[in-house]
C-alpha cells in the first residue's frame, strides 16, 4: 500500500491510473486507509491490496468510536462566534469599542447561523482528527452577498507550493476531483 502509485496497484487501482501528480499518491492512499479503519474495512482494504489472509483478522474496537471520542474533547460542548470586547458592553461603564465589539458579534453570530458554521467546524475537524488534514474555503458569494463557508475533503485540496520557505500558506490551490465516464447507457440521468 506503501506505493499505491505503482502500475497494477490492487489496493489503490484508481489512484495508479489518474491524472494525480506522483508526490500526491502516498497523501491519498493514507487517507483510504485510514478511512478504512474509520469504517471498520481495513481487512477488506489489505485483501484487495493482495494479503489473502486480511479477511480472516477480526478488527477489535471501532476507530469511529475513537474519532468521535478525540472531535469531543477537542470541541468542547459548545461553540460560539466571540469578539474581544464584545462581553464587556452590558456593564455599567463599558470599555472603550464594547459597543462596536458587541455589534460585530452579534453579526457574524447571524452570520455563522446561516452558514451552519457549527455543522462546518465539525465536519472540518473530523477530517482534521481523522486524517490529519482539514480543508475549509472561505470565499464571497455574490448570490447571498456575503462569504460562504464550504468543506472540502483533503483528498481534493492540491496546493503548490513556492520555494519559499518561510510560507505559511501554499501560493495556489487546487481543489480537483476525477467523475466517471457516464456509461454507454445513461446520459443526463436518462437511459438512452
Amino acid at each position: 500500500m506503501a506505493d499505491a502509485g505503482r502500475p497494477g496497484s490492487r489496493a489503490f487501482p484508481e489512484l495508479a491510473k489518474t491524472w494525480m501528480p506522483p508526490h500526491e499518491l502516498r497523501r491519498l492512499a493514507a487517507y483510504k486507509v485510514l478511512a478504512s479503519y474509520d469504517n471498520n474495512q481495513a481487512g477488506q482494504l489489505a485483501a484487495a491490496g493482495g494479503d489473502a489472509g486480511a479477511l480472516e483478522r477480526r478488527e477489535l474496537g471501532d476507530a469511529a468510536n475513537l474519532v468521535d471520542t478525540a472531535l469531543g474533547y477537542l470541541l468542547g460542548s459548545e461553540q460560539k462566534v466571540a469578539v474581544e470586547g464584545a462581553e464587556h458592553a452590558d456593564e455599567e461603564t463599558p470599555t472603550p469599542g464594547a459597543a462596536e465589539a458587541a455589534a460585530v458579534q452579534e453579526r457574524l453570530r447571524k452570520w455563522a447561523e446561516k452558514e451552519l458554521l457549527t455543522f462546518r467546524v465539525q465536519q472540518a475537524e473530523r477530517a482534521a482528527v481523522l486524517l490529519g488534514d482539514s480543508v475549509m474555503v472561505l470565499a464571497w458569494n455574490p448570490e447571498k452577498q456575503r462569504p460562504t463557508l464550504r468543506v472540502y475533503d483533503p483528498g481534493f485540496f492540491f496546493p503548490q507550493w513556492d520555494d519559499a520557505e518561510d510560507e505559511d500558506f501554499p501560493a495556489k490551490v487546487h481543489l480537483a476531483w476525477e467523475l466517471p465516464a457516464d456509461g454507454p447507457y445513461v446520459a443526463a440521468g436518462h437511459p438512452h
